[in-house]
């Protein structure tokens, strides 16, 4: 006798564009498409070093579903950790991991992972996972800027001129 269930993950990142210290949101769906209830999915996602963590929560979606004990973040790998207790048939169970964006600019994947217990025949395990990308456009750290005009004969200005200002992008 063998269990037999077809879990999935849908990612969502809003807003997928952002620039430094703005806030990000994942929202992960794991539904089961059955045939079969199934316990014990175990729930990861390794975020980002473009993304800070701010916190991490579970709720049903569709019952019969329940998330169990509240997700977990583990600084050291940066990843957010869950035990699915039920995921009944047609249930499914929404995460939502919250933060903001660092410093540094650039396009970060990120892939979050349900993983069917030992014993437990999921058909399609390319669907238990889901990536998407979020994106730092710019930084909104401001740049200070000089310039310096001499060199002119007696006739021009009578002594070097500075101007200063800051820039800021974004």
């Amino acid at each position: 006798y063998f269990q037999c269930t077809d879990v999935s993950v849908n990612k969502k990142v809003a807003p997928a564009r952002v620039r430094a210290g703005d806030a990000v949101e994942y929202n992960i769906e794991v539904t089961n498409a059955g045939p079969s209830a199934v316990a014990n999915v175990a729930f990861s996602d390794p975020l980002p070093t473009g993304f800070i963590f701010g916190s991490a929560s579970c709720a049903v979606g569709t019952t019969p579903a329940d998330c169990g004990a509240p997700p977990t973040y583990d600084a050291s790998t940066r990843t957010v950790h869950s035990n699915i207790v039920n995921l009944g048939v047609n249930g499914m169970v929404r995460y939502t991991i919250q933060g903001v964006a660092g410093v540094i600019p650039g396009t970060y994947p990120n892939t979050a992972y349900a993983v069917v217990p030992s014993g437990v025949v999921d058909p399609i395990q390319t669907s238990n996972q889901s990536q998407i990308n979020f994106e730092i456009t710019n930084t909104i750290s401001p740049v200070t800027v000089t310039k310096v005009i001499q060199g002119l004969t007696a006739s021009g200005l009578p002594s070097a001129l500075t101007f200063s200002g800051t820039v800021s992008c974004g």
